[in-house]
């Protein structure tokens, strides 16, 4: 029964990220964060078929060059880093925008958030340095397009 409960939630996993992933890619590019061609659809299939492609570019040598436990640590790290920011994001955006009167609001202010990206922290600390070198690498790249995001008229800006 843990065995198909486990199938069950890597097979969702998985189809999540390989319908999602391109989906992020395409909607960034659209943006102006990462190459214009991250921002094109397949003119009969609607799809974005370029960001599909370097999704696939990406994930085939990382799926072929570790073990299981190498990749599942990966993903752990890089989704920390998303929960991470997510968690920091929260005190801001509540301080910059106006909720509305019956907006839920959890006691305590920032304290959750700043717990749970507390907790962040510590869970990415039991990582081998390895995987945290390569989440570093992924982020730092993940700066750089957002440095480096294009304007409007296509041509590159900083900030």
């Amino acid at each position: 029964l843990m065995t198909v409960g486990g199938v069950l939630s890597i097979l969702g996993t998985n189809s999540n990220t390989v319908l999602a992933g391109p989906r992020y890619l395409y909607a960034l590019a659209q943006d102006g964060f990462g190459p214009a061609a991250l921002a094109t659809l397949h003119p009969r299939y609607r799809t974005p078929t370029v960001a599909i492609l370097t999704q696939t570019a990406i994930a085939l040598p990382l799926a072929f060059s570790g073990s299981f436990e190498v990749l599942a640590t990966l993903s752990v790290v890089a989704r920390l880093a998303t929960y991470f920011g997510t968690a920091l994001a929260v005190p801001v955006l509540r301080r910059k925008l106006q909720a509305p009167a019956n907006a839920f609001r959890i006691p305590g202010g920032p304290v959750i958030p700043l717990a749970a990206a507390s907790l962040c922290v510590v869970f990415a600390l039991s990582a081998e340095r390895e995987n945290l070198v390569a989440g570093a690498i992924a982020l730092a790249v993940g700066f750089v397009l957002y440095r480096f995001q294009r304007k409007p008229d296509g041509k590159a800006a900083l900030g």
